[in-house]
C-alpha cells in the first residue's frame, strides 16, 4: 500500500515502509513505531531527536542526538538523559528525575561564589567575583550554567569601572534580562554599590553607581510591593577601620528597573549598623536585619526595623541579644501571614533559626528559636523557607541541615566532605524540589574557585 502522504490510510500509525519519509505535515502529534513526533517537519525515521533533551521512544528517554529508531534502550537499565539518570523504564519527561551535581568554576586565582538565582530555561544564573591571573584586578563574575551545572557561559571584566568589583546579588527578570547588585572600590576607602543589567547572554545594557563617595556597599535586594524598581540595602559610613566611633548607618536605596536612582534613606541607631537583608512583609511594608556594634564598643546584637512604603521606621525589634559583630543573617516571610523565619549567629558561632510574629516580637524567647551546633559561621548564614514549609540552613564549614518547621528538631544533617576549605554564601530551592548551594571552595593558598552543588531533596548528591 502507498500511504506516503495519507497517514489515514495507514491506520493512523504510519505502519508502511513509504511513510518513514513522510513528515508528519498533516498530523500534529504523529505516532511512527512508537516516536511521538511532536511538531510539524519531524520525520520519525530519520530525526535523532537533535534539540528535544526530553524525547521518548517506548519509555526509553533519549539525550539530545541519540536516534529513538535504532537504540531502544531496551538493555540499558541505567540510561543517561541529558545527565538525568533515570531508572529503567522511567520516562525523563514525566518524572521528576531530580539532576545533582558538584563543580567547581574559575580561573587559576581567586574566583568567589556569592549569590544564585533560577534562570526561565531550568538552569542557574551565579554571580561573585573574578580575579585575573595577570592584573590582579578583581571584576564581578557572572556565570550560567544549565540543569545539570554543565558551564553554557561566563563573563567577567566587561562590567564596572573600578580595579576591585565583586557581585552580591543576582536575578532574572520576567524578559530575561539579568540584574546583578555589586560593589566596587573607586579608589582607597571609597567604596560604591551599584546596579548592572545584562541581556540573557550577558551582555552589559547599563551600569549604575549609588554610592556618594564614601564607604557605601550593598548585600541584598529585592522587588519593590508597589509600581516597578528595586530596593537594595547596605550600610554608609566614613571607612576608618582601627577606630571605632567612625559611624556606620543602615541604608536604603530605591532604583527603577532603568536604574535611575529614587530615594535614598539612612537607618539605624547610633554607632555602628550594619544592614544586611531586605524583605517584603506581609502587609507590603518592608524588613530590614541589621547588626548593631554599639559605640563604644559593648557588644553586638541583631535588629528587626520594619519600614513603611516610604522608609520611615515603624518599630525597630532586638532579635539576638549578643551576636558577632557585621554578620549577615537572612530574613523571610513565613507561609500565609503568619510572621517571619529570621537567621543569625549568636557569640560562639552556632547558627540560630528565630520565629517572631508580625510585630517582630518572640526572637528573645528560647521556645521560639532553634540552635544548630557545631556550624561553623564566621560573616553569613543562609536560610530559606523550603515549599514543604520546613526550613534549610548552610554554614560556612557547608553543614547542610533541615529543620522542621515548629523548630523543635533536625530533619537530617549533612556535612560535605573537604569542609574546612569551602565558604557559603547562597542556597536556593530549585524546581525540581533539589537544592542548591553557591559558595567558595579554597583549592590551594592562591587558588580559590566558586563552589556550585546541587542536592536532591534529601542533601545528597547521587552518584551512578
Amino acid at each position: 500500500m502507498d500511504c506516503q502522504g495519507n497517514c489515514q490510510e495507514c491506520l493512523d500509525t504510519c505502519c508502511c515502509a513509504e511513510c518513514f519519509e513522510d513528515t508528519c505535515a498533516t498530523k500534529v502529534d504523529f505516532e511512527c513505531l512508537g516516536c511521538l513526533c511532536e511538531e510539524v517537519g519531524i520525520e520519525c525515521a530519520t530525526d535523532t531527536c537533535e534539540g528535544k533533551p526530553g524525547f521518548v521512544y517506548e519509555g526509553c528517554c533519549c539525550e539530545e542526538g541519540v536516534d529513538c529508531l535504532i537504540d531502544t534502550c531496551a538493555n540499558k537499565p541505567d540510561f543517561d538523559c541529558q545527565g538525568c539518570y533515570c531508572q529503567e523504564g522511567v520516562t525523563c519527561l514525566t518524572d521528576t528525575c531530580n539532576r545533582t551535581f558538584e563543580k567547581l568554576i574559575g580561573g587559576t586565582s581567586h574566583d568567589s561564589g556569592w549569590s544564585v538565582a533560577d534562570a526561565a530555561d531550568g538552569g542557574y544564573i551565579v554571580t561573585g567575583s573574578y580575579t585575573n591571573p595577570v592584573t590582579s584586578d578583581v571584576n564581578i563574575y557572572l556565570v550560567k550554567l544549565d540543569s545539570m551545572g554543565n558551564l553554557k557561559w561566563s563573563k567577567n571584566a566587561q562590567y564596572g569601572d573600578a580595579d576591585y568589583e565583586y557581585g552580591v546579588d543576582v536575578r532574572e527578570l520576567s524578559n530575561k534580562d539579568i540584574l546583578i547588585l555589586g560593589n566596587k572600590n573607586k579608589g582607597g576607602n571609597n567604596w560604591q554599590l551599584y546596579l548592572i543589567r545584562t541581556d540573557l547572554t550577558g551582555v552589559p545594557i547599563w551600569s549604575k553607581d549609588f554610592g556618594l563617595n564614601k564607604l557605601d556597599l550593598g548585600f541584598s535586594m529585592i522587588q519593590k510591593s508597589v509600581g516597578s524598581g528595586f530596593l537594595m540595602c547596605g550600610y554608609t559610613g566614613t571607612y576608618v577601620e582601627t577606630v571605632p566611633s567612625r559611624g556606620i548607618e543602615s541604608i536604603i536605596f530605591e532604583a527603577s528597573t532603568e536604574g535611575i536612582a529614587g530615594t535614598r534613606s539612612n537607618i539605624g541607631e547610633s554607632g555602628n549598623d550594619y544592614g544586611s537583608c531586605i524583605e517584603l512583609a506581609h502587609d507590603g511594608n518592608y524588613l530590614l536585619l541589621t547588626t548593631i556594634a554599639k559605640v563604644p564598643a559593648t557588644g553586638s546584637k541583631l535588629m528587626l526595623y520594619k519600614l513603611d512604603q516610604q522608609y520611615a521606621t515603624l518599630w525597630k525589634k532586638e532579635v539576638i541579644t549578643s551576636c558577632i559583630p557585621n554578620h549577615r543573617g537572612c530574613i523571610s516571610r513565613m507561609p500565609g501571614q503568619d510572621g517571619y523565619l529570621v537567621a543569625g549567629v549568636p557569640v560562639g558561632g552556632d547558627i540560630r533559626l528565630i520565629h517572631v510574629d508580625n510585630n517582630g516580637d518572640g526572637g528573645l524567647n528560647s521556645d521560639n528559636y532553634y540552635s544548630i551546633l557545631n556550624a561553623e559561621v564566621q560573616k553569613s548564614v543562609s536560610a530559606i523557607i523550603l515549599n514543604d514549609g520546613n526550613y534549610l540552613v548552610v554554614s560556612d564549614n557547608m553543614t547542610l541541615v533541615k529543620v522542621r518547621h515548629d523548630l523543635t528538631n533536625q530533619i537530617w544533617r549533612k556535612e560535605f566532605t573537604d569542609a574546612s576549605t569551602s565558604g557559603v554564601h547562597a542556597l536556593l530551592e530549585a524546581k525540581d524540589g533539589g537544592l542548591v548551594i553557591v559558595g567558595t571552595k579554597r583549592k590551594s593558598a592562591t587558588d580559590t574557585d566558586i563552589l556550585v552543588i546541587k542536592t536532591d531533596e534529601n542533601g545528597v548528591v547521587q552518584t551512578k
